[in-house]
């Protein structure tokens, strides 16, 4: 299966490759999107619709998933929201906020309509998965530490709490580490080292709505 990884980094990239193959019941073999453009306001402001389009047409890719971070935005609430990768459009879409940035994903989807939409050459139905870190990649890569946060935990801080927790999350993450590859390096030594000993299942355990979003989509990839 090929797969197209979308996120605000090649850092964070890197890490969502990672969840994917431990996700995937089947091998995954990962594609550059045919639009290569990354950043978070990007993705939001219809940038994921557009490299959506494009895995469509012109790409190969069976599957593309996309994480974003939550920063200091609401996390998600599954429980308030309505969503299906394969709805047919926005009447099937129901946000849990105006300002959660996985709705924001899921309404760009649902606008897309490529759910419904017939591949070019016969292709079959390109699949998505997506997904929040609460409040980032960073605070996943300390799950099970003294540093880690939960989601539940995270809605009740305040915000001069959450400001010092993100910039507290990558000093724990990265240090004084300098340079993409090094950084990418280090944020696969620490997912790697949390699937190894606690498993995905920690994560979804710890960021049920924002992870376990993520984890649904792609188990309906099978």
């Amino acid at each position: 299966m090929q797969v197209v990884v979308l996120s605000e980094s090649a850092v964070d990239e890197t890490v969502v490759r990672i969840l994917v193959r431990a996700l995937l019941p089947r091998d995954a073999e990962f594609v550059e999107p045919t639009i290569r453009h990354r950043g978070v306001d990007f993705l939001l402001r219809g940038g994921f619709r557009s490299l959506a389009l494009a895995t469509f047409y012109q790409g190969s890719a069976d599957g593309l998933a996309c994480v974003v971070d939550a920063d200091m935005t609401p996390p998600h609430e599954e429980r308030n929201a309505r969503w299906s990768p394969q709805s047919g459009g926005l009447a099937d879409l129901q946000a849990c906020s105006d300002k959660c940035r996985l709705c924001y994903l899921r309404r760009q989807w649902a606008a897309s309509g490529l759910a419904r939409r017939p591949r070019p050459k016969g292709s079959p139905p390109l699949r998505v998965a997506l997904g929040l870190a609460v409040p980032s990649i960073e605070a996943w890569l300390l799950a099970g530490s003294q540093f880690h946060v939960t989601e539940a935990a995270w809605r009740n801080y305040a915000a001069s709490q959450k400001q010092s927790y993100n910039n507290l999350a990558k000093q724990r993450v990265f240090s004084d580490l300098r340079g993409i590859d090094k950084k990418a390096e280090r944020a696969e030594q620490r997912i790697e080292a949390i699937l190894e000993s606690a498993g995905w299942q920690q994560l979804q355990r710890l960021f049920p709505d924002g992870f376990g979003a993520f984890v649904r989509d792609l188990q309906r990839w099978r």
